[in-house]
């Protein structure tokens, strides 16, 4: 499973690929936990490997509401998003949606000492007509 895997999932909003390869990842990831696997990398934060793409409501979009939402967002030790808050919200519907990505998202978790950890994240998520979901 490759992050090409993953991509290509969410490219054809093929849900099944797109779960398939999330289970192979997840299950990569937790063997590699439990064999007390060291990651052979240097310490650094999360980084995305795949983003949701949010909705963009209706009535959001019927009252041409535009703007930014950003999540304050913990990601697990597992790749997964934990808490998330919203920091910047939008209403209309955006602030639940932009929140239903991010827990789609899959990330590689950040890096302490030859290991996995949780850590803080901002995630942001633009709301545009012909955007939504734009992200940074």
């Amino acid at each position: 499973m490759t992050n090409a895997d993953l991509n290509l999932g969410y490219q054809k909003r093929n849900n099944k690929s797109i779960l398939e390869a999330r289970n192979k990842y997840f299950v990569l990831l937790y063997e590699g936990q439990q064999k007390g696997y060291l990651v052979p990398l240097k310490d650094r934060p999360p980084q995305s490997l795949v983003l949701g793409m949010p909705a963009y409501p209706y009535i959001a979009k019927k009252n041409r509401i535009n703007g930014e939402v950003v999540l304050s967002v913990e990601i697990s030790n597992d790749g997964t998003v934990g808490d998330a808050q919203v920091t910047k919200g939008l209403g209309w519907g955006l602030d639940q949606s932009a929140i239903q990505a991010a827990r789609q998202a899959v990330f590689l978790p950040a890096i302490k000492n030859g290991g996995f950890v949780a850590e803080q994240s901002t995630l942001k998520f633009k709301f545009a007509q012909g955007c939504a979901g734009c992200s940074k």
